[in-house]
């Protein structure tokens, strides 16, 4: 979710020099006693600047986050790969709790997105009434995701200076009022139906599939970002020691 990496940027960021800081964004020190309700804050009023992006910080629009291919489904009897997968609405989201630990190097979110939505062109592989191998386009939206968020950085030495690396993310969503909409592009209408009425039967084992490699997918992209931008400061500028 790049609203993720975005945060954790401005987590990082809101600790910048003062004079190099952009207006828009609130400056809370490293020594602040309320460094979360600060970041909060910053953070909060961000949704238009994070959705259309920030090129003088080198940070993309955040819609939609693209994710170049994922195993939507590995069961028995039913598996799906997506490709071209387009993420929307991860930057309209609400922040339930968010904790900074310098000391301890981590970082925890949770997050509550009212309405995500996916697209993408998939490939099946399901075994209804007859083996059925087809590609097709696939959405789907959900309302009111949770997403829980925890991540590690590590202070790293480059050329004689300390920069933050994010090692490691876990992500956690939890999913419960969603509609899924597909098409098998090259079957006749009855055997379209009869897999519509097979996956209608069984969408909460498909998303329970489904779920753990989005989940990795997602952590995997938001790292890739978050270092990505994250090169561009020193631990020093980032965090100078003050309130």
């Amino acid at each position: 979710m790049f609203s993720i990496i975005q945060l954790l940027f401005f987590v990082a960021v809101v600790g910048h020099a003062a004079a190099e800081v952009p207006s828009y964004i609130q400056i809370c020190g490293a020594r602040n006693p309320n460094l979360d309700d600060c970041v909060i804050k910053s953070v909060t009023g961000l949704h238009d600047k994070l959705r259309d992006g920030i090129p003088e910080l080198e940070i993309p629009a955040g819609e939609p986050l693209i994710i170049n291919q994922v195993v939507l489904a590995d069961m028995p009897n039913f598996k799906a790969i997506g490709s071209n997968i387009k993420l929307s609405g991860l930057t309209n989201y609400r922040i339930n709790h968010l904790h900074v630990d310098l000391k301890k190097q981590q970082v925890d979110i949770d997050l509550t997105f009212p309405e995500c939505r996916m697209e993408a062109i998939y490939n099946i592989t399901a075994k209804i009434l007859v083996p059925i191998v087809g590609k097709g386009p696939i959405s789907l939206t959900a309302k009111n995701v949770n997403a829980i968020v925890k991540t590690s950085f590590k202070i790293v030495n480059h050329n004689g200076k300390r920069y933050i690396y994010f090692p490691t993310m876990t992500t956690r969503l939890n999913v419960k009022d969603f509609v899924v909409k597909f098409e098998l592009t090259n079957f006749d209408k009855t055997l379209q139906e009869a897999v519509r009425e097979a996956l209608g039967s069984s969408h909460q084992e498909v998303l329970e599939a489904t779920t753990p490699n989005i989940e990795k997918a997602i952590s995997e992209r938001c790292l890739e970002l978050a270092n990505k931008i994250c090169k561009h400061f020193t631990y020093d500028e980032l965090f100078p020691d003050r309130e």
